[in-house]
């Protein structure tokens, strides 16, 4: 039976069309009525809480064996998911044609049970499901024998078959060992050769491409590990040319290039190669648009949304250039397209980076849209840190747009979040105070209290009031820079070092 937490977390897991899914399902099926009434019950709860349940539906005779009714219920949403995703992918598309080919057998309808076999072989060879081949070539030797028992010769060539499929499982598992292997090897620093390392020297022994992308993720970081950059550089090249050179496979399994792309940008910002990172993430952009990103496939979006990221914390850091602001605007389109589909944290992130960069880039009114989405989500444990930034940058904001009479609310409300979620943070106490002053603070004066606030958070010959991981976040030395060469009388754009 599921854990009481493993059907709350599997609802929950469901998207709005998943949702829809099994409600069709369930009302074109008569008697399953209790199972959507308990589904919408569950669905409700923050927290699943079996007592609340078992009161809602007292007296209902389900509800004496919950228990089972869970079970079923969780096996009936499992079934409507394996229908709804059945057209998603070639391995499902395969594993079906596979099931099909076996019920047929079953029912000695051999040559039905071939012609799906046949499709489901096609689709495992052209997109190298090997796991699932080994099972296809097991059906097609039992339709072998079922339908020509004594053609001796086409039985050994499917065994032979076979044995080299499972040569090539065993290829990928050797290739795992090396990466995780040279992976511990970067973190322990130890340089010992690996068992079969010598295979990094060339890609020749990879025989899928699952394994070549590990043969070159490997070679990478046992480069980087060697301190060989400019290999390192190449290798990442070549991996990104070879996923390239074979569309069809990458748009079926995108996370292998999406994790390349990701790794490659990574190297570059690394490196302090901006521009190349630039250039690499809009080369993965270009791929990624001609993809549909479903919220189903978690995994992916979340690749997808760290090179998003990535983009965004170069811009932000290093590359805020004219030329920007069509990427910068673009991401906030993708952003808005794509809300629903994020984990809150990356929406959080994203919300964060675009209120940033924008005020950064001297409109406030559209930094201040951005920071009101964060501010007004209820997602309250979520990001603490990011939820103390996005409240000091609010302050900055409004104190840009001469909202003075609003500065002591909001000033209240940040030092009452910061005393919820822990000890105020000196930095934070002079900020604090500078906001509720500048509240009552005239125009001529503001230059000066600019002035007074840097000299405290960043006193020359002295270090920092303000901690390192803080100026990740926010560039308060920045800020105040250009902040004590303004006249206050036209808004400025600051362009960061």
């Amino acid at each position: 039976m599921p854990g009481s937490n493993e059907l709350f977390e599997l609802i929950k897991s469901l998207t709005k069309s998943e949702k829809r899914h099994f409600k069709l399902h369930c009302r074109l099926h008569r008697g399953r009525n209790n199972y959507e009434r308990l589904f919408d019950a569950i669905e409700r709860q923050q927290q699943y809480d079996e007592a609340a349940i078992r009161q809602e539906f007292a007296g209902e005779t389900f509800v004496r064996q919950l228990h089972a009714t869970k079970y079923y219920l969780r096996q009936l949403i499992l079934r409507t998911l394996r229908s709804y995703h059945a057209g998603n992918s070639k391995s499902v598309e395969a594993r079906q044609c596979l099931r099909d080919a076996e019920i047929l057998f079953n029912k000695e309808l051999y040559f039905q049970a071939n012609t799906a076999l046949q499709k489901a072989e096609r689709l495992a060879r052209e997109y190298e499901l090997d796991g699932l081949l080994c099972d296809v070539l097991d059906l097609k030797r039992s339709l072998a024998q079922s339908v020509r028992p004594h053609q001796f010769d086409a039985l050994e060539a499917i065994i032979a078959d076979q044995q080299e499929v499972i040569r090539r499982l065993d290829n990928r598992n050797r290739y795992v060992d090396l990466i995780i292997g040279v992976s511990r090897s970067v973190m322990s620093g130890d340089q010992t050769n690996l068992e079969h390392e010598d295979w990094l020297d060339s890609d020749t022994n990879a025989r899928t491409l699952e394994a070549l992308v590990m043969h070159y993720n490997a070679r990478y970081f046992r480069e980087i590990r060697d301190g060989t950059s400019s290999k390192a550089e190449q290798t990442l090249q070549t991996l990104i040319d070879r996923l390239e050179a074979v569309p069809h496979r990458i748009a079926e399994s995108p996370g292998l290039y999406v994790s390349s792309i990701n790794n490659f940008v990574s190297f570059y910002v690394f490196n302090k190669q901006y521009d190349k990172a630039m250039d690499l993430i809009q080369r993965g952009k270009d791929v990624y648009q001609q993809w549909t990103l479903k919220s189903e496939n978690r995994s992916l979006l979340k690749q997808v949304l760290r090179t998003y990221t990535i983009e965004l914390e170069v811009m932000r850091n290093h590359t805020l250039q004219s030329t920007a602001q069509d990427r910068i605007d673009a991401i906030a389109t993708f952003v808005e397209e794509h809300a629903g589909k994020m984990p809150r944290s990356y929406a959080l992130l994203f919300w964060f980076q675009l209120g940033y960069i924008y005020f950064m880039r001297g409109d406030s009114k559209t930094a201040l849209h951005w920071v009101n989405r964060f501010i007004q989500t209820r997602y309250k444990q979520v990001r603490t840190d990011l939820q103390t930034h996005a409240r000091m940058l609010n302050l900055m904001i409004h104190l840009d747009e001469g909202s003075q009479f609003v500065m002591r609310y909001f000033v209240d409300s940040t030092r009452r979040f910061l005393k919820k979620h822990g000890r105020i943070q000196p930095y934070e106490t002079e900020l604090l105070r500078f906001f509720s002053r500048m509240g009552r603070t005239g125009p001529l004066d503001r230059r000066s209290e600019f002035r007074a606030l840097r000299d405290k958070l960043f006193p020359s010959g002295e270090s920092p009031l303000v901690p390192e991981s803080a100026l990740a976040y926010i560039d308060y030395d920045l800020w105040l820079e250009g902040r004590c060469r303004r006249d206050f009388s036209t808004p400025v754009e600051i362009t960061p070092r």
